[in-house]
């Protein structure tokens, strides 16, 4: 904080608190869901909030979870990877999809990662 005050010293004077029941009302404006994942210490979580509605989740198995993730990573280390394997990389596609348990119902989403989940190429994953 102290960096920050020094090298942007006004940035803390412009921040607002945004109120949950504000935040469900710029998301209902919007029509968008928000997911937020989270790593704790032990255990991962997923927050989800919409308009009328607050979820949060523990990741019942954060070292699959992270497994998962991994692989489906993994395939953009080089393009070949995806060239040669197109099936597995579309069962791995799938299998990330379902593990992050993104809303299929929602056109609007604003994904916060956290940890691995932040080298995800979400505009790459199958809806």
């Amino acid at each position: 904080i102290e960096k920050l005050q020094y090298k942007y010293p006004n940035l803390l004077h412009q921040q607002k608190e945004l109120s949950v029941s504000d935040l469900q009302k710029k998301l209902e404006l919007d029509q968008t869901t928000l997911i937020e994942y989270f790593y704790g210490n032990q255990n991962i979580y997923k927050f989800e909030i919409t308009s009328d509605a607050i979820k949060i989740k523990k990741i019942k198995d954060p070292e699959h979870f992270k497994r998962v993730i991994k692989n489906y990573i993994g395939y953009f280390n080089h393009a070949s990877i995806i060239i040669n394997d197109v099936a597995a990389y579309t069962k791995s596609a799938v299998e990330t999809f379902n593990i992050l348990e993104i809303p299929r119902n929602n056109q609007r989403l604003l994904i916060v990662p956290d940890g691995v989940i932040n080298f995800i190429p979400f505009e790459t994953e199958i809806y």
